[in-house]
């Protein structure tokens, strides 16, 4: 995780499943095919936070993503998801129907921007203000 500068742990998912990126601040989301953080061949799948990305046929094996914002990815910005196919569910005629269960909810990864390499600096000196008191004029 950001925090520890370590990517986060690999997720797991099936064709069909869908993740969610969501953050605050300044990041982005790509597919590194290269599994690390070279940017090579990286394609962007949203620069805004609430980006989605389903998992198709062609990514069974493992698909990368990482945000591509500075050294965001060296700082553990980054997650390969194990995708699988889904496992084909037969149902024998003679068992009983199957009680509704909820919806699979899609995983959703937060992004916490990293801790600042050095703190930084302020230059603005504060400024008092004093109340701008209108005094009536004596112009006797």
């Amino acid at each position: 995780d950001p925090e520890s500068g370590k990517p986060y742990p690999n997720g797991a998912a099936q064709v069909g499943d869908t993740v969610q990126f969501k953050w605050e601040e300044f990041h982005n989301v790509n597919i590194h095919p290269t599994g690390d953080c070279s940017k090579d061949g990286a394609i962007l799948i949203g620069d805004q936070s609430g980006a989605k990305y389903t998992f198709t046929a062609d990514d069974v094996g493992t698909v990368t993503f990482a945000c591509d914002v500075g050294k965001h990815c060296s700082f553990g910005q980054i997650i390969t998801y194990d995708v699988t196919l889904p496992t084909p569910t037969e149902s024998p005629s003679q068992s009983p129907p199957a009680t509704a269960s909820p919806a699979p909810t899609s995983p959703t990864i937060i992004l916490v921007p990293p801790a600042p390499e050095s703190p930084t600096p302020t230059s603005s000196t504060p400024v008092a203000e004093t109340p701008a008191e209108e005094e009536p004029s004596d112009s006797g």
